[in-house]
């Protein structure tokens, strides 16, 4: 967009100084607009931005005080042992990432009283530019809502004031396994999320209950984050569905070595093969296994139990395929769902193709 921006801008600028006078004949401007076609067409067979580029994200994390934010943001980093005797952050910690050809700053808000107050005081510093909000809920602390749909809406408030349609990916964490089914449990979700209907009528929230015993919860709900930020996905979503469909895939989910869902296609059909009676439940339980699936993959690839790319695993009347990608220098996994092993050979002829035409998309996936 931003080529594109610049391109047009240049184009009507110069066309504006030659008709300020007088219009002229069209022999005499028609060149200016063969030459804005032929850099339209340049841009249209190369679609990525330059690799000199490098785009720079903030993502805020917020929510009230002890309502589960930097669990997640350590639970994503993998850095389990710093969970133990955690502490509230105080004021905003900052940190950043290097992910998906972008540096990603994670803004860590803590939720005591006096720093919500700052944040809000201070939007131009905390708010400004938000590309991306997770919102966490505590639903173990249901005593609370009311005060944290309220820190939501001035938050709101305020982005509306910047003119920022910042997405939102609402958290309601602490529903760890144990808990998860009871009544009390199914009672507070259900208040919740009746709350953030009521609060937004016109946006369908997306919301996401994690556990950090659950790493998967937590992965999934970044996933969908992460994808709000992707300005090719959707173009990367096109490729994979017209894959799948050539090659008779029923399910294809797109993975970073991290295990974040980058992309994903579903076919009804995957519901008849695996036995699962809920078709919306499918792709549920695919993406929140993912993650697992490339843990697995590392750990026996490491110790040398898997000498290939991939791995195939049975699955009711169905076949998954996980396997390894290399897309340039970085190493990715795809998953796919098959009637039968003998389809494996149709997607590693098709496969190349499909790297080829996709693998700029990839590279800039929110750049």
């Amino acid at each position: 967009m931003e080529r594109l921006k610049g391109l047009i801008l240049e184009f009507f600028s110069k066309i504006d100084k030659i008709l300020m006078k007088e219009f002229k004949p069209q022999p005499e401007v028609q060149p200016f607009f063969e030459k804005f076609l032929e850099k339209l067409i340049e841009i249209e067979k190369n679609p990525s931005t330059p690799f000199t580029t490098h785009r720079k994200m903030k993502i805020l994390f917020a929510g009230l005080d002890d309502s589960g934010k930097t669990s997640f943001l350590l639970s994503v980093d993998r850095k389990f042992s710093k969970l133990i005797g955690l502490k509230p952050t105080l004021g905003a910690k900052v940190s950043s990432i290097e992910a998906l050809g972008a540096t990603i700053f994670l803004w860590d808000l803590g939720g005591q009283l006096k720093f919500r107050k700052s944040y809000l005081n201070k939007a131009q510093i905390y708010l400004y530019e938000a590309d991306l909000l997770f919102y966490f809920i505590d639903i173990k602390n249901p005593n609370r809502f009311e005060e944290s749909i309220e820190y939501l809406n001035n938050i709101k408030k305020v982005l509306k004031n910047f003119n920022q349609n910042t997405p939102i990916i609402y958290i309601l964490s602490k529903s760890d396994p144990d808990l998860s089914d009871s009544p009390e449990t199914k009672s507070s979700i259900k208040k919740v999320k009746d709350l953030l209907a009521d609060n937004d009528k016109k946006v369908k929230q997306e919301i996401y209950t994690t556990s950090i015993f659950e790493i998967f919860t937590i992965l999934r709900a970044f996933s969908a984050g992460i994808s709000k930020l992707s300005p090719n996905r959707d173009l990367i979503k096109h490729n994979l569905r017209n894959f799948s469909k050539e090659t008779k895939i029923y399910l294809s989910l797109l993975l970073s070595d991290e295990g974040l869902v980058l992309a994903e296609y579903f076919s009804p059909k995957s519901t008849e093969i695996t036995k699962l009676p809920d078709p919306n439940e499918v792709l549920n339980v695919f993406e929140l296994t993912a993650p697992q699936f490339t843990i697995l993959f590392k750990i026996f690839s490491k110790y040398k139990s898997i000498p290939q790319n991939d791995a195939i695993f049975k699955i009711s009347d169905s076949v998954v395929l996980f396997k390894r990608i290399i897309v340039a220098e970085f190493e990715m996994f795809v998953l796919f769902l098959m009637q039968s092993e003998e389809d494996k050979e149709k997607v590693n002829l098709k496969l190349p193709d499909f790297l080829n035409l996709t693998q700029d998309l990839i590279l800039r996936y929110i750049s």
